[in-house]
């Protein structure tokens, strides 16, 4: 049985299914047409009868490139990489430089499109469910608290930094935690929308791992979760806030 997948492309793509991340680098760059951008819904069927699907999509821009989230089960997108083109309100998606997916805006609202590889051909269809703004830069300094498990709060601040490299949106910068040594972060930030997003940090040895889901106007996260970690086993954690204090 198929199982549904998130794929992240910017102008390229981040493609997140068993754990694995893989990207990699488009032919053409191009900024994101108006008429593309908005979360839209719909599935696609099987030239043969024998199978379809729930396919989703989410377009939005950040610094003048595209990001674009695909949720789906189709056998088409299960290669290792792949590429994303833009052309005016047409995009194509290859896999080993064949394209597998097209679409195009055929009304205002509407995607249609066809798929073919090896696992078969067929057709899709979308509809746009709302329109999504652009996404929010994270860059700048956060304050905050951290609450441990059984420990004392413990103030931080976190010089963030956001960037999109190879269709990730990508974080990184450092943190200040009260009474310890200064620690590099690494994360990803997604799912922006009119009212918030999805960030995970995690300090590159893997000692300290965060999730949240944070707030627009102003940039803050009201309620996050983090583990402390040895060797792969968790030993602690607990809850923070923070707050963005200056771009």
């Amino acid at each position: 049985m198929s199982s549904r997948r998130l794929l992240l492309l910017g102008p390229c793509l981040w493609l997140s299914a068993c754990g694995e991340i893989r990207s990699t680098v488009p032919a053409v760059p191009s900024a994101v047409p108006a008429a593309l951008v908005g979360e839209w819904s719909g599935a696609w069927t099987a030239a043969a009868g024998d199978g379809g699907g729930e396919l989703a999509l989410r377009v939005q821009e950040f610094a003048g490139q595209p990001v674009v989230q695909i949720t789906t089960d189709l056998p088409c997108l299960a290669g290792p990489s792949f590429q994303l083109q833009l052309a005016a309100a047409n995009f194509t998606v290859r896999v080993d430089e064949a394209v597998v997916l097209s679409g195009a805006l055929t009304a205002p609202g509407e995607l249609r499109g066809s798929f073919g590889c090896g696992a078969g051909d067929g057709a899709w269809q979308a509809t746009r469910t709302r329109v999504l703004p652009a996404v929010a830069d994270l860059t700048g300094r956060w304050t905050g608290t951290l609450f441990f498990d059984g420990l004392p709060a413990a103030p931080f601040a976190l010089d963030l930094r956001m960037a999109l490299d190879s269709g990730v949106l990508r974080l990184d910068g450092d943190i200040f935690v009260e009474g310890s040594d200064p620690a590099d972060v690494v994360g990803i930030a997604s799912s922006f929308d009119d009212q918030g997003f999805v960030i995970q940090l995690t300090t590159p040895d893997g000692a300290l791992r965060a999730q949240a889901s944070g707030r627009l106007q102003p940039l803050r996260v009201e309620l996050g979760q983090f583990g402390v970690f040895a060797g792969g086993t968790a030993i602690g954690g607990g809850v923070f806030n923070m707050a963005r204090s200056s771009p």
